[in-house]
């Protein structure tokens, strides 16, 4: 009983400090920008799509299904992040997060965009069982049912 009071104490401690909603980062006005041209690497309207690292896989497998001009890299967060940013021709960013790590294994895909503010986000929690890669396979496979079709910004 002792254990139980423990518990949900515990659980509204971490209720409170729930995180305040999340803000559009500012983009720095002296940084350099890749303006359109035939210099810019990405085709207009390219949205860049990355995955859990250990997982690009992931990242492909949403890209192929979404209704958007999709290229996944294998590129960081931050990377990704400043392409969004600072790249006239990147429009949005579609993060594919795989956690089987832990008791309740979950996927999503949270699109963003220019100011990586979020427009969507898709998420899956359901548990087919199995090894860590055939986990993470199965789950995303059924994420990517979920956001095919989509836009993204």
């Amino acid at each position: 009983m002792v254990k139980l009071a423990f518990v949900m104490v515990a659980a509204l401690g971490l209720m409170a400090c729930a995180s305040q909603p999340e803000q559009a980062l500012q983009r720095d006005p002296n940084a350099p920008r890749t303006l359109p041209g035939k210099d810019n690497p990405y085709a207009p309207n390219t949205v860049i799509v990355i995955a859990t690292p250990g997982f690009p896989w992931a990242a492909k497998n949403v890209a192929d299904v979404v209704s958007a001009n999709a290229v996944s890299p294998e590129i960081s967060y931050f990377a990704a992040r400043n392409l969004v940013m600072y790249n006239d021709n990147v429009v949005g960013l579609i993060e594919v997060n795989v956690d089987v790590d832990n008791v309740y294994e979950s996927v999503s895909a949270v699109c963003r965009d220019k100011e990586t503010r979020t427009v969507w986000q898709e998420t899956r929690v359901l548990n087919f069982a199995g090894g860590r890669e055939s986990l993470a396979r199965s789950m995303v496979g059924a994420l990517v049912t979920k956001v095919a079709g989509k836009t993204c910004p």
